[in-house]
């Protein structure tokens, strides 16, 4: 079984008015065996003109909220009230349609009765309402309407609307508008009174009436009241509502206190250089006269206006606004003033044009606070030779590197360098002993950054340390060291304010001796110790072999001993001279002449090596001339002389072809020469008493001694005098120290890597290439 809940009866009020809100009864009961299952449901009400000229229809819902009446058992009936409001139309009956449970929300309702249908008749009113505003007018006629207090003698605007909101028109009327004191008794005073009548409405009338305040002392209450009453001269047909004919509003009344004027810095009441300030500036106005009033906000001793406008300020009225750019705008001489660090005065100056005209003026303090410049303003670039930088070599000792940075402003005001340099710090020494201060190339002081922009520099720079030891190329210091830079700068804005100094960033680069100039010094060194085996074994066979045998083997290796130092100063000079061509002519060497044996000696029995000797003299020539083309081709190429260039490049070429024939020459001097070497230590007791076992003053008197035998020349002596300059007995044996037998193959083969390096090196420039 279920509930079934159905309207039984409706109960319209007589006469049914229109459009005035009705409350019509409805009836309801469960004609059904179970309760309804309480939840809240509907009554509506749906009235339709009995028309066809002007058909309308409206809806009316209640819900039933009441769980009592939600919960209706079988039998049981219950009264709802539903408020309608009749449209207004030319009908004459109203078809009112009540349901319940519209919505179907009681869940056992089985909802078998149609709606309930009645008709009723009609009856049309009319219906006025009064609604009024009231405000103060100044003498220059602004009104400031809904004030929050009144003011005593001034004029008071009263704005009334009549408006019918009924069906026919309202009979004539009279409206009365009456200034009251409230006072302490049950009766207000009235202190004025104006009379308006009115014609019949079917629309509004605005009325606007004007009043004299009351001096403060005739007040005793202190409180004014404006009463609006419309009294209709017909009684006929009735008002829906008689309470709509009158409105009231009250307000205290007052002098109040003189113009309260405000100033503000917006946000945290600071700026920086360069930002133009966001301003909040109001008057709260009681009951001064002020009128039309320009505003203006004005800066330092000059009284300089940075924003002005114009403003009505009424009775009883509070005027203000928030200002910033454009409106509020800093003119080019005050500038600096303006903009220098430091603490500043703005005045707000308020000028009226009514009877209390003023100025009033209110000041605020602005703060014009450091731009936050500091390290992170500053940014170095990748590390040159790091993965960041794709296609730029990695730095080398003696060749010149770039890095990069720049400064950002991050700023509001242009901004420029007052200084800038890197301090360079080799990390591998203690202390700021080797530091070095380097200043950008091209310097970029004085160069202006607006907001956001970017100022780029570049540092040049290169590292020359000492590695390696004269004259005998012993490695003395690191092939590799890490150079710290950190960027010193100062800046100052555009207004005069200084930042700075800072230190800022940390860029690491990492400076080695190329893998070339290693295996120069590898080479170096393999060509002087060789060469001091080969003079040490000069001297021992000179001591001990006697003459002629021993005076010939100690002139054929004393000439190759002197072609080898020759050649480990030619490749000394490349592990130890920056990477760059030579433009000039200096040729290494150019004073020595080639070895010349004494004609008695012509006939040796030691081709092998004496050829070895004499190639190894010519090469050093050739490399000398390649050496010298290179750097002339360069030059040539810079000045852009094109004839020059071809020539000198290939002068170089050529050179490199004579190279590779003399090393080819060489490799087969070298194998007979190997053969006589080794007949040789055999022959001279090298091989028992061994080179290492002479001392130095031993090797310089027996070279001496040899080098007189065989007349020779000042100039080459000298390479020998310079080496035994260096020279002591500990030097001499590291030299000299045991190790495998002079293998001459193997030495034409280091010669043929280092060629191959030269010609690399011409394949790869783009003046030799």
């Amino acid at each position: 079984m279920a509930a079934d809940l159905r309207v039984i009866a409706v109960r319209v009020p007589s006469p049914l008015r229109a459009p005035c809100p009705v409350t019509l009864v409805v009836t309801i009961e469960n004609a059904g065996s179970d309760p309804a299952s309480p939840a809240p449901f509907a009554v509506a009400i749906e009235a339709g003109g009995v028309s066809n000229e002007q058909p309308f229809r409206a809806d009316f819902v209640t819900v039933v909220e009441d769980v009592e009446v939600q919960h209706l058992g079988p039998g049981s009936r219950a009264e709802i009230a539903v408020r309608v409001s009749i449209p207004c139309s030319s009908a004459t009956l109203v078809r009112i349609r009540a349901d319940v449970d519209v919505f179907h929300q009681i869940a056992n309702n089985a909802h078998s009765a149609p709606p309930y249908v009645l008709s009723a008749p009609v009856t049309y009113t009319s219906w006025l309402v009064t609604t009024m505003r009231i405000g103060l007018e100044d003498s220059s006629g602004i009104v400031t309407f809904d004030p929050v207090a009144l003011c005593p003698d001034k004029t008071l605007v009263a704005e009334v609307t009549v408006t019918n909101r009924g069906c026919v028109a309202s009979p004539a009327s009279t409206l009365d508008v009456t200034l009251e004191d409230p006072g302490t008794g049950p009766v207000p005073v009235v202190l004025q009174h104006r009379k308006v009548p009115l014609p019949p409405l079917t629309g509004s009338s605005l009325q606007v009436l004007r009043f004299r305040t009351p001096p403060a002392a005739a007040i005793g209450s202190g409180v004014l009241t404006v009463r609006a009453v419309v009294t209709p001269l017909s009684a006929s047909p009735l008002q829906c509502d008689a309470t709509t004919l009158s409105a009231i509003v009250t307000r205290p009344i007052g002098v109040g206190a003189p113009p309260r004027v405000s100033l503000a810095v917006g946000g945290a009441g600071s700026i920086v250089p360069g930002e133009v300030p966001s301003l909040d500036w109001s008057i709260q106005n009681d009951c001064a006269d002020i009128g039309a009033a320009s505003v203006r906000i004005l800066f330092g001793g000059a009284a300089t206006s940075i924003f002005s406008g114009s403003r009505t300020i009424g009775l009883r009225s509070t005027v203000g606004a928030q200002v910033a750019a454009p409106d509020v705008s800093i003119p080019a001489a005050i500038e600096i003033a303006f903009w220098i660090v430091g603490v500043k005065t703005l005045t707000l100056e308020i000028q009226g044009s009514g009877l209390n005209p003023g100025p009033y003026r209110a000041t605020v303090a602005l703060v014009v606070r450091p731009e936050p410049v500091g390290a992170a303003w500053w940014t170095f670039g990748a590390a040159p030779g790091s993965p960041l930088t794709t296609g730029v070599a990695p730095p080398f000792w003696k060749m010149s590197y770039r890095y990069r940075g720049s400064f950002t402003n991050f700023g509001t005001a242009s901004m420029s360098l007052t200084s800038l340099d890197a301090l360079e710090h080799p990390t591998d020494v203690t202390g700021t002993g080797s530091d070095r201060s380097l200043s950008p190339s091209p310097q970029v002081t004085g160069i202006s950054a607006t907001a956001g922009a970017r100022i780029a520099a570049a540092w040049v720079t290169m590292q020359d340390w000492q590695w390696l030891a004269l004259p005998f190329y012993v490695e003395v210091g690191p092939q590799s060291r890490t150079f710290n830079y950190t960027a010193r700068f100062s800046v100052v804005d555009a207004f005069g304010n200084a930042y700075g100094p800072f230190a800022a960033g940390s860029l690491a680069i990492i400076v080695g001796v190329s893998v070339n100039k290693v295996a120069s010094r590898d080479a170096a060194l393999a060509f002087m110790s060789m060469g001091f085996v080969l003079v040490a074994g000069a001297a021992v066979v000179q001591i001990v072999g006697g003459y002629p045998i021993g005076t010939i083997i100690a002139i054929v290796l004393l000439a190759i001993a002197w072609t080898f130092f020759i050649i480990a100063t030619f490749f000394g000079v490349d592990a130890m001279d920056p990477p760059v061509p030579e433009f000039g002519r200096r040729r290494h060497g150019e004073a020595l002449t080639e070895w010349r044996v004494p004609a008695e000696l012509e006939t040796s029995r030691y081709p092998g090596l004496r050829a070895f000797g004499m190639l190894l003299f010519r090469m050093h020539r050739a490399l000398s001339a390649v050496r010298e083309a290179r750097g002339r081709a360069w030059a040539a190429f810079i000045e852009g002389d094109d004839r020059e260039h071809a020539a000198q490049r290939r002068t170089a070429h050529d050179g490199l072809r004579t190279l590779r024939r003399i090393v080819d020459a060489l490799e087969s001097a070298a194998a007979e020469g190997q053969s006589e070497w080794n007949e040789i230590q055999h022959e001279s007791g090298l091989t028992g008493r061994g080179a290492t076992a002479i001392s130095r003053d031993e090797l310089v008197a027996s070279t001496r001694r040899l080098a007189e035998r065989i007349e020779l020349d000042t100039a080459n002596y000298a390479v020998f005098e310079r080496l035994f300059a260096h020279l002591d007995d500990e030097r001499l044996a590291q030299l000299t120290a045991p190790r495998d037998p002079l293998d001459l193959v193997g030495t034409v083969a280091l010669l043929r890597i280092r060629v191959d390096a030269i010609a690399a090196d011409l394949a790869q420039q783009e003046y030799t290439r």
